[in-house]
């Protein structure tokens, strides 16, 4: 019996522990999200490609954290108002830079449906000049000069 308690000791660590240790994942998140922010303002999704896997990473280790914390340690925290403060003012610090990054995020998409969008219609409206047929069967276009041009 005092084995099974030892170990069950040993296997959980302390509220301040396991607070510190959440703490630091979300320092972590915060330095990701700040850093694909970043990008985003700057106009460079396409780099954003590496920062995937390691935000999912960390928000999946986040959310096992925040659960173990809050539901391990409800009394040391409600004990400790400093240790809950400071978790509770990274949180939302975490969850600011969170919805600043799903904005941007969502503006970088538009933007890119945007381009998308005018690369089509530059597409159809090339698309839809008559042409004809020369020697051969190869299509020719007329250019707003009045220059014929041949297609390969």
């Amino acid at each position: 019996m005092e084995h099974d308690r030892a170990a069950a000791d040993k296997a959980a660590p302390s509220a301040e522990t396991a607070a510190i240790e959440l703490m630091q994942v979300m320092a972590e998140l915060r330095a990701v999200f700040l850093a694909e922010n970043d990008l985003l303002r700057r106009g460079l999704p396409a780099k954003l490609v590496e920062m995937v896997d390691r935000k999912t990473e960390l928000s999946e280790e986040f959310s096992s954290l925040y659960r173990d914390v809050f539901v391990q340690h409800a009394d040391d925290l409600a004990a400790n108002p400093e240790l809950r403060e400071r978790l509770v003012e990274t949180g939302h610090e975490l969850q600011d830079l969170s919805r600043e990054n799903m904005w941007r995020l969502e503006a970088a998409l538009n933007a890119t449906r945007r381009r998308v969008e005018a690369v089509m219609a530059a597409i159809r409206a090339h698309d839809s000049q008559p042409r004809t047929c020369g020697d051969g069967g190869v299509a020719v276009g007329q250019a707003a000069d009045g220059t014929l041009t041949l297609r390969a």
